[in-house]
């Protein structure tokens, strides 16, 4: 079977063959698709109403989530490691939810991809960016990333993974190093007197630190975990049935591994707000460490918690935000915004601490 490429090939044969390749579903007749497509940065997104044969297990789905990544290049890598997500690692997730994956298919040829999901949307929703959940909400998530968090936790497994979805597997700290610190020079330059001085000076003195808190979590092996690695909110459907259901993580075209509070640093210092950041980060960073002690991590203490999750933010300002303007293809109403929460975030941190101890 052929990656999908165009909306046109989205037709009742080729969806029924889809699902026959699950078996409870080998008698599916497929009679009628409608569709609603949207589109993202990195995908085409269609949602499909299936109308089936009378014959046709009730068990089918009504409704189905069809992602197909674009053309461009830079994306491609995402839509090759959440095909291998789904096909290698979903199945490995123990309790921790995933959406049900129908088929997903990525060709190296041409660097695209497909996915096609179960379609969650009548038990779940999404907060509508860039409003940030309830607190409820935010605090299921928190469990919800402990969980997966834990349940990775310096897992043997690991190593296997890394193979596939890690980025930079081999560093060269040194030439790394220069090529960063000339990126960073030429987003400042592009940057000039938007932001202050003493901001600017942030972002520079952030370079070298980030580098070497990446090449030392590897070369340490310390409380390395499965991240999801893009835990905005568009991305986390939470449930409308808030006292029973539970949160489901969609797009990994970024899982990774790293420590865990990379995605808390990303889901509540790369994207909230000074006033409630303040009022929740520590709050929920101290359920995070307390859930993940509870699943059974041993030896991380609240102090090395706090200080990973710092050093990610210093990170995210080198490795998300500076990375994101470099691409030209990431609109500035996304890593403008996300500079100034986060330089918000490393001075209320008091982050410049950490990069005085380097």
């Amino acid at each position: 079977m052929n990656i999908i490429t165009d909306e046109k090939e989205i037709t009742p044969m080729l969806i029924e063959e889809i699902l026959h390749q699950t078996k409870s579903l080998e008698r599916v007749e497929v009679k009628e698709i409608k569709k609603r497509g949207s589109t993202t940065l990195t995908s085409n997104i269609y949602f499909l109403d299936i109308k089936y044969s009378n014959n046709s297990p009730k068990s089918a789905p009504k409704q189905l989530f069809l992602k197909v990544s674009k053309k461009e290049s830079l994306f491609s890598l995402g839509g090759r490691k959440e095909v291998y997500f789904y096909n290698s690692i979903a199945d490995k997730m123990g309790n921790i939810p995933v959406v049900t994956c129908y088929d997903a298919k990525f060709d190296e040829k041409i660097g695209r991809s497909h996915i096609l999901l179960k379609d969650i949307s009548n038990t779940h929703f999404h907060a509508q960016y860039p409003i940030p959940p309830i607190n409820m909400n935010c605090e299921k998530k928190i469990e919800a990333l402990a969980r997966l968090h834990a349940f990775w936790h310096e897992d043997a497994r690991l190593g296997e993974f890394m193979s596939e979805i890690q980025v930079n597997k081999n560093f060269n700290y040194e030439k790394d190093l220069r090529e960063q610190k000339d990126l960073v020079h030429k987003f400042l330059e592009f940057i000039s007197d938007r932001i202050s001085e003493s901001r600017q000076d942030i972002v520079r003195n952030s370079v070298e630190f980030a580098l070497k808190y990446r090449l030392d979590c590897f070369k340490e092996g310390k409380n390395l975990t499965l991240i999801h690695n893009d835990t905005h909110d568009g991305n986390t459907f939470y449930p409308k049935d808030v006292k029973n259901g539970k949160i489901y993580f969609i797009d990994w075209g970024g899982v990774s591994i790293f420590k865990g509070v990379y995605d808390l640093a990303y889901f509540m210092g790369v994207h909230w707000y000074p006033n409630r950041r303040k009022r929740l980060e520590k709050v929920l960073l101290r359920k995070y460490h307390k859930f993940m002690v509870e699943l059974g991590v041993k030896n991380y203490s609240w102090e090395e918690c706090f200080n990973d999750y710092r050093s990610c933010i210093i990170y995210h300002l080198i490795g998300t935000i500076v990375w994101q303007w470099s691409t030209q293809k990431v609109p500035a109403i996304i890593w403008w915004y996300h500079l100034e929460r986060t330089l918000s975030a490393f001075e209320d941190l008091n982050c410049n601490e950490l990069l005085k101890l380097k």
